[in-house]
């Protein structure tokens, strides 16, 4: 599934937070999107996730125009996404955070994806009964991402997933992420504070400054552009 944006503009007022982006994000991929502070990155995602309107453009899933769709209609659609911030509910369970996930899929389906979560993240299996807020920082964003999962999606967007996380949990999460798109030709659309990281593990990158595209390309390519890394991404 391809989520393809085109000439997308978001505005708060007079000002253009996106300002005609266009990018595509192909099954089997991951499509990082990396900026400074203020970019319009998170707003970028927010568009597709139908929660902040469109002032001009278009954004579709796999041909289908996502003009005037809900938000939890874009979920049966196909798309998952994943705030920044680690959005979980930290007076429920693990597992009843997974089972919200799961609303809009078929009851009979749910048991089975709760035991693919399970297995693709282990370290919440023995913790399904305890409070999402007496999880660690780690093991509240995989559980953010668990929940995403649950609804099956083809593509989705993640927000920031590495914010506020150690090192070593940064490098877990982001091959997670990796495998996710190709060990399930999963479309993935990837906002990153760690620039340097993100554009390490990804195919395809956008580089946006003040709401526009300023560069994109293959990942490592741009990883590799010392003048680039300096001028947009603050990366001596």
């Amino acid at each position: 599934m391809t989520l393809l944006l085109e000439g997308v503009t978001v505005s708060f007022g007079a000002m253009h937070a996106c300002e005609q982006v266009s990018l595509v994000a192909p099954p089997g991929r991951v499509t990082t999107v990396v900026g400074a502070n203020g970019a319009g990155k998170s707003t970028l995602l927010r568009a597709c996730a139908g929660l902040v309107r469109l002032h001009s453009g278009s954004i579709a899933l796999n041909g289908v125009d996502l003009a005037g769709v809900a938000p939890a209609e874009r979920v049966r659609l196909g798309l998952g996404f994943v705030p920044e911030g680690r959005a979980t509910i930290g007076e429920l369970s693990l597992e009843e955070n997974l089972l919200l996930g799961a609303l809009t899929r078929p009851a009979s389906s749910v048991r089975g994806r709760l035991d693919a979560m399970y297995d693709l993240f282990p370290a919440l299996r023995g913790r399904r009964r305890q409070r999402a807020d007496t999880l660690s920082g780690g093991e509240r964003q995989q559980l953010a991402i668990a929940r995403a999962l649950m609804a099956e999606p083809q593509a989705l967007l993640l927000d920031e997933p590495s914010l506020g996380l150690a090192p070593l949990v940064v490098a877990q999460i982001l091959e997670l992420v990796n495998h996710l798109s190709k060990q399930t030709s999963m479309c993935i659309l990837l906002v990153e504070q760690n620039a340097a990281k993100a554009l390490h593990m990804s195919d395809h990158a956008y580089v946006l400054s003040l709401g526009r595209v300023v560069a994109e390309g293959p990942a490592r390519e741009l990883a590799s552009d010392s003048r680039l890394l300096h001028a947009y991404l603050g990366v001596a």
